[in-house]
């Protein structure tokens, strides 16, 4: 039965795995989405991006998710989310940053934000949006696997604006769910 149940929830997961155009909205990990928007700047080597969004948890905006942003492994800023469930950063540009959302009792997203290319642009789209959904932790299940981040965010240098890469999201996916069925299938061997 939990066999079963996982394969329908992986099926759903995959499902909400679909990217489309850069201003329509992106799917990352299960109901973890990205939109792009399309604030310009104009000015050549902008100094920094911004990147907002909302955190949810069972469909609702998620109080108290505990946002830290990383630059290599230095922790640059911590906070927790209010009730509208809103996180923001800005972030400089040609540079390498992780945001890790988390709270008790749920599984930890993380997503790399890459702003490196763009001091050879003239002007990109500097504001990007995504939202992020906690999952509720399992007794019996492995999260290591979870330890590396779900999503990619970086600049496109020919369309100037940024996206996730989609080929490192549904990679991690995959492995996810081997993790998945191969602790499912060691418990059911035992």
């Amino acid at each position: 039965m939990k066999l079963k149940s996982y394969y329908l929830l992986v099926v759903f997961s995959l499902l909400l795995l679909s990217v489309t155009s850069a201003t329509a909205q992106n799917s990352l990990y299960q109901d973890t989405t990205t939109q792009d928007t399309t604030t310009q700047d104009t000015t050549k080597h902008l100094s920094s991006s911004e990147f907002v969004g909302k955190i949810f948890i069972d469909g609702k905006k998620a109080k108290d998710v505990i946002v830290k942003v990383f630059d290599d492994n230095v922790c640059l800023s911590e906070y927790k989310t209010k009730n509208n469930g809103k996180f923001v950063f800005t972030a400089d540009c040609e540079k390498h940053y992780t945001l890790q959302f988390e709270k008790e009792g749920y599984v930890a997203k993380r997503v790399i934000v890459k702003t490196y290319k763009t001091e050879d642009l003239d002007h990109f789209t500097k504001r990007y949006k995504f939202d992020i959904t906690l999952n509720q932790e399992t007794e019996d299940m492995d999260y290591s696997v979870h330890d590396f981040p779900i999503a990619i965010i970086e600049i496109d240098n020919d369309l100037k604006y940024y996206k996730f890469n989609r080929r490192y999201t549904k990679n991690r996916l995959r492995e996810i769910e081997l993790n998945e069925v191969n602790k499912i299938s060691k418990n059911n061997s035992n």
